[in-house]
């Protein structure tokens, strides 16, 4: 049974992943926006959907979800690129 166990958590790997802030022009079609990853959170007084989104597809899925009929523009997250150590 510690084979079976060893094996399954070797196999797992960590994706590594992005937010991906999408405005909207209306809510109807976020729906849509699942085929492109997790949709996180919608905002519907804000017309915006956040989705998390594999980070080495990011720039090609970005493109996708830019020639949306229904998004007005999307924006990338920069929390990964910002060191977190706030220590001198």
């Amino acid at each position: 049974m510690n084979k079976i166990l060893s094996k399954k958590i070797e196999s797992f790997i960590i994706q590594k992943r992005r937010l991906l802030v999408v405005w909207l022009y209306s809510l109807k079609q976020v729906k849509n926006l699942k085929q492109f990853g997790m949709i996180f959170y919608v905002s519907k007084k804000m017309n915006y959907a956040l989705i998390y989104v594999n980070e080495e597809e990011i720039e090609k899925t970005e493109k996708r979800i830019n020639k949306l009929h229904f998004v007005r523009y999307t924006q990338m997250s920069y929390r990964p690129d910002i060191e977190m150590n706030f220590r001198s």
